[in-house]
């Protein structure tokens, strides 16, 4: 994983605090820096508050056919530094550790539930639609499944609105 922190200038002058491993980059910058970016591993990125200038910035990278995502919520990222996450699935443990199948679940999960309210699909179908057959080897996978569809399906829908 390579996390890389993509806050405005302002707000890391601002502050003290980085999280271990991460290198700064320019948001504004992007067409600079991008294809340095390693194509072999997950682009994990933070801003200040974990929305308009990482969601952008995963945008203009995965349109680049970079594997990136953003952390959300990340005013409170620097309160966990070192802490342990749980992802989900699997064991809890320090974000780095993240297995790339996990996020590859999460993140076609959500792409579904996305296309699901944008056509209109009621949940129960958007649930049964998705073919999670690649990721039930994820540890608790069983378990989890279903929350985690209901949950991306009220975020896409929220977002929608």
């Amino acid at each position: 994983m390579h996390l890389v922190d993509v806050r405005r200038s302002a707000d890391r002058d601002a502050s003290t605090e980085v999280l271990p491993g991460a290198t700064w980059h320019y948001p504004e910058h992007l067409a600079q820096w991008a294809d340095a970016l390693p194509k072999d591993q997950p682009i994990v990125l933070y801003c200040v508050r974990g929305g308009s200038v990482s969601n952008s910035v995963v945008d203009a990278l995965q349109a680049r056919g970079l594997n990136a995502c953003y952390i959300e919520g990340d005013n409170e990222i620097f309160r966990h530094a070192g802490a342990r996450f749980v992802p989900g699935h699997g064991e809890p443990g320090p974000l780095v550790d993240f297995d790339q199948p996990t996020r590859d679940y999460l993140e076609r999960l959500k792409r579904h539930a996305d296309d699901a309210v944008a056509k209109g699909v009621d949940i129960e179908a958007a649930k049964t639609s998705f073919d999670a057959a690649a990721w039930k080897s994820l540890a608790n996978f069983a378990e989890l499944n279903g929350r985690n569809a209901y949950q991306a399906y009220q975020e896409s829908e929220a977002e929608s609105f």
